[in-house]
């Protein structure tokens, strides 16, 4: 009792199934569903995860259309505001339909994890006291909430060890730039050695390890 409602992640494909079982629900007057349907609720899917990214929440989104559509000027920018109501509908109903299976896509998941950091400083400091390092794998799949995350957490001095498939100086250039003026030493290392040494979890803890005592800092 009172506890939070455990949630299982989701991906892509059961998100569309979920929104397909239900679409005539979604009333999707505005998008042309006759030569392919799967295509547009993927494109509304893909919609919703950049609106995680920005952490655009279904209420604001609908807020900013409907502003949109009142203060339209003629019809070709009431109609454009039309299918951004309802989009805001769709991104609403998705969240919806998904909890009611007890189902959570990783963006809100992601979206969940900053909002609570955000807002309690106190566990905030909780995850940033538990761990001296923080290794981030491939650095270059990271998206901007991701990146905020853990930016958040790399403070007090902690060492960053990231890995990634690009160049390291542009690997590095992206860290410098997400942790300027923050008290972090990174530490990098090349993606070759990291997947041709360290092929089981203990490797991998190792050359971190060993990235860490070198001191190798940017």
């Amino acid at each position: 009792r009172d506890l939070a409602p455990v949630l299982r992640p989701v991906g892509t494909e059961e998100r569309v199934l979920v929104l397909l079982e239900r679409l005539s629900d979604l009333g999707l007057s505005e998008n042309d569903l006759r030569s392919d349907p799967v295509g547009v609720v993927r494109g509304l899917i893909d919609r919703i995860d950049r609106c995680r990214d920005e952490r655009v929440d279904p209420e604001r989104y609908a807020s900013w259309a409907d502003a949109a559509l009142k203060g339209a000027r003629g019809g070709r920018e009431a109609a454009d505001a039309r299918k951004e109501v309802e989009f805001a509908r769709v991104f609403g109903l998705h969240d919806a339909w998904l909890a009611e299976r007890g189902l959570e896509d990783f963006g809100r998941q992601i979206t969940r994890a900053l909002d609570l950091l955000s807002s309690h400083h106190d566990l905030l400091e909780i995850a940033r006291e538990r761990a001296r390092h923080v290794m981030v794998d491939e650095w270059e799949f990271l998206q901007r909430c991701t990146l905020t995350i853990f930016e958040l957490g790399s403070h007090n001095g902690k060492h960053v060890f990231a890995v990634a498939g690009g160049a390291v100086t542009r690997l590095a250039a992206n860290l410098s730039d997400i942790l300027r003026d923050k008290p972090c030493r990174i530490a990098t290392m090349h993606d070759n050695v990291i997947f041709g040494v360290c092929r089981i979890c203990w490797s991998v803890t190792c050359a971190c390890r060993a990235a860490m005592s070198a001191n190798r800092s940017i």
